[in-house]
């Protein structure tokens, strides 16, 4: 049963470091799309 939660729970970690990498990745394309708008206009 232990073996079972501890798959689980690498798994959850594994889910919520991936979903903060999108999310930096997201915040780090919309601020460079940002950049791009400053110096164009």
């Amino acid at each position: 049963m232990t073996g079972l939660n501890k798959k689980w729970f690498g798994l959850a970690i594994c889910l919520h470091q991936a979903a903060y990498l999108e999310i930096d990745m997201i915040l780090d394309f919309n601020s460079e799309v940002m950049n791009d708008k400053s110096i164009n206009s």
